[in-house]
């Protein structure tokens, strides 16, 4: 039941803003929030245990307002006790007000005039405990708000995403409309950022399983009362299907809270192994491609993982340098970048970056160097052939031009170098296709058609063709074998070398 207060209060509202009275009204959905303080016996001495909690409970009040339906428990404990693995079964039914059950655990210590505050926090859309930031608090006056202020940031605002755009998302903030002010405005404002996770669902409405959106983030762009939209950051192009069927799209708050994020990097081939020494530039995500043709520089921050795959991201450091605590993560292989990811600094202590496996796009670029080198080296033996048949056409000398036509001969052709190129595109293609990599296969293709185009354009065969009628010269001719007489064996011209590279 609404308060009888709230509801004259919203009243009179609507009569001194009548554009108000056109909405519709969003429905109450109050999740509930039960806050356990836990406090060493040495913690309470120096502070009075009444007026400890009154004022706690007054921050939250002023803070929350009706927008949720919490509970507060004061307990004079030592340590808290050990976390549970599980709250909710998966079979349990999924209504919102579930989902956004939250559990606010915090324990005060006292040693040396301080008061150390850790917290962590359960919450019924994810069933799983984390971690929050611990606290120092050197004045008891101060306590009480500190407290307020953990439990403010521990909370995570929970939204029911409705209706999915191309690049936004409009949702249903999972908090009620009270009181004549938006009592749920602290919940969340505009900037912030949200992870998504997915519910499905079984026929009878139990909840079968739950998938997080990796690299997927939702930062709130607009919100009215407790309508929210929010736009899409994701590696993916369509991270968020329009079209769900028993699925329901859930999102809810994050923070960086987190010191240092270790992230390992490997590889997805035939199997998973560690990248070493991977490079990963790390730049602000919001930079936009408008600032970078002007010509801004903008800042970037190298790593490079060392020879288990692992690198360290400091959140203050990279904030700072970076501008933002939003950044975007690009994994390169040589110059390729093979992975091109979002991550908002301080929301993990552990993550793992998974990129394909390229190695054959490697091997394949470094096959193709060496093919142009060979090309190179006879492109300029062939011109300086070239040159000389020249000369004796603007002075003719008593030279038989055939040694040099012979030397020409004698280098490798230009059918000897496509079957090469050829030969090392379909290996290393054949290889990236069964590996399901299809960028790193087309980059090999667009390489072997370049390198092609190279060997077509020095190796023609026209301009010998013009000089061999400059010059009166034939080919030998060929002597044609008689009915009786067997046919002769042909014999490889000599000092024809095919250039093979190894892998």
């Amino acid at each position: 039941m609404v308060p009888q207060t709230s509801i004259q209060a919203q009243e009179s509202s609507s009569k001194q803003q009548p554009a108000e009275s056109k909405r519709e009204p969003l429905s109450l959905i109050r999740p509930h929030v039960d806050i356990l303080l836990y406090m060493h016996p040495a913690a309470i001495e120096d502070v009075h245990e009444l007026d400890l909690i009154q004022e706690l409970e007054r921050n939250l009040v002023n803070t929350w307002g009706d927008s949720l339906d919490w509970r507060f428990e004061f307990l004079k404990e030592v340590l808290w006790p050990q976390v549970p693995e599980m709250r909710i079964p998966l079979n349990a039914p999924g209504r919102p007000e579930t989902m956004g059950a939250t559990m606010i655990d915090l324990q005060v210590g006292y040693a040396s005039g301080r008061w150390e505050i850790s917290s962590r926090r359960w919450l019924a859309l994810t069933n799983e405990w984390t971690t929050g930031v611990n606290r120092t608090v050197r004045s008891g006056e101060l306590l009480p708000m500190h407290l307020a202020l953990a439990i403010v940031e521990a909370y995570a605002a929970v939204v029911q995403i409705e209706t999915v755009d191309v690049d936004t998302v409009d949702g249903l903030l999972m908090a009620g409309e009270y009181n004549v002010n938006d009592a749920s405005l602290p919940l969340l404002k505009t900037g912030d950022y949200l992870e998504v996770l997915l519910l499905y669902y079984d026929r009878d409405g139990q909840l079968v399983t739950r998938q997080k959106l990796s690299w997927t983030y939702l930062q709130v762009r607009q919100r009215d009362r407790g309508r929210v939209i929010c736009e899409i950051h994701s590696a993916f192009r369509n991270p968020i299907s329009r079209t769900r069927r028993r699925v329901e799209v859930m999102a809810y708050r994050v923070s960086p809270q987190i010191e240092e994020t270790s992230l390992h990097l490997s590889r997805r081939g035939s199997y998973v192994r560690d990248f070493q020494l991977g490079r990963v530039y790390l730049t602000n995500w919001h930079v936009t491609a408008a600032a970078e043709e002007d010509g801004a520089e903008k800042p970037v921050r190298l790593q490079v993982a060392d020879r288990n795959g692992d690198l360290t991201l400091n959140t203050a450091v990279l904030t700072e340098e970076l501008g933002s605590p939003f950044l975007k993560l690009e994994v390169m292989s040589e110059d390729v970048v093979v992975a091109r990811v979002p991550y908002l600094l301080g929301t993990q202590r552990e993550l793992t970056l998974t990129v394909p496996d390229d190695s054959a796009r490697v091997a394949a670029s470094i096959r193709f160097e060496q093919l142009k080198t060979e090309l190179l080296r006879v492109t300029a033996k062939r011109a300086t052939l070239i040159a000389a048949l020249k000369q004796l056409i603007d002075d003719p000398r008593e030279i038989d031009p055939e040694q040099f036509f012979s030397q020409i001969e004698e280098l490798p052709s230009r059918e000897q170098f496509l079957t090469q190129s050829n030969l090392i595109r379909v290996s290393n293609e054949t290889e990236l296709l069964e590996l399901g990599n299809r960028v790193a296969a087309n980059q090999v293709r667009k390489m072997a058609e370049a390198s092609e185009a190279l060997i077509n354009r020095f190796l023609d065969e026209e301009p010998l063709t013009e000089l061999k009628l400059a010059l009166n010269y034939g080919d030998p001719p060929t002597v044609q074998p008689t009915p009786e007489d067997p046919q002769p064996a042909a014999k490889p011209r000599k000092g024809v070398v095919i250039p093979q590279f190894n892998k």
